[in-house]
């Protein structure tokens, strides 16, 4: 029986597009094919607006379907050039289907589902105004204090709920999850330092986190 999460991605694909379907097989690049699908859409959305977690799980699915449409052509089509060359086209895709959805949206930013499902107490939009004016005000400060990787990590974690170890998962980022971690706890050191207050994002594992709930340096 294969191993499938110590399979290279070609060797999955080959597995997954035999006549006998193999579901394990599928589960598996379908995993893999998810994250880097996520971050490539979290990364392109950013540039325009704050996705939400429910934004990008829809236009994740939407990636998966053009993939997997038609018996999955679109994977069948495809030719290796090198080992790895399967997460630059699904990349491509992913680039493409967040281009469609900025150009049907326009550039006003994405509200979350809830706030449209369930609205607000009127005395509530006054403290979500407070709130959005301090997150535009937090980021224009991190412009000019941290890299755009840095700030890019930073709002992954405390808006988007990926923990330290799913960011180093993402293509393209290319830092170990103890450098994530540190980058967290060096901005929330500095914001704290400029706002004197708290900010609080999806809580690590534990064992990751200091006495006030963040995550340690260089663990």
């Amino acid at each position: 029986m294969d191993n499938y999460p110590s399979l290279s991605i070609q060797r999955l694909l080959e597995l997954c597009l035999r006549p006998e379907r193999d579901e394990s097989a599928w589960s598996e690049l379908i995993r893999r094919l998810e994250r880097t699908i996520a971050g490539v859409l979290y990364r392109r959305l950013i540039r325009w607006t704050m996705p939400t977690n429910e934004c990008v799980q829809d236009l994740t699915q939407d990636s998966l379907k053009k993939l997997l449409d038609n018996d999955a052509r679109a994977l069948r089509k495809f030719r290796f050039e090198y080992e790895n060359s399967l997460y630059g086209f699904v990349r491509t895709v992913a680039a493409n289907v967040a281009e469609d959805y900025h150009r049907k949206v326009g550039r006003e930013p994405v509200e979350p589902l809830a706030d449209f499902v369930d609205p607000p107490h009127p005395e509530d939009y006054s403290a979500r105004a407070e709130r959005d004016a301090l997150l535009d005000h937090i980021d224009n400060y991190l412009k000019t204090q941290t890299s755009e990787l840095e700030r890019s990590i930073f709002w992954l974690h405390y808006k988007q709920g990926y923990s330290a170890r799913e960011i180093a998962e993402i293509r393209g980022i290319q830092k170990k999850v103890k450098d994530i971690e540190y980058v967290l706890w060096k901005i929330i050191r500095l914001l704290r330092g400029k706002f004197n207050g708290p900010f609080e994002g999806p809580p690590e594992d534990d064992e990751n986190q200091d006495d006030q709930g963040f995550p340690r340096p260089g663990r």
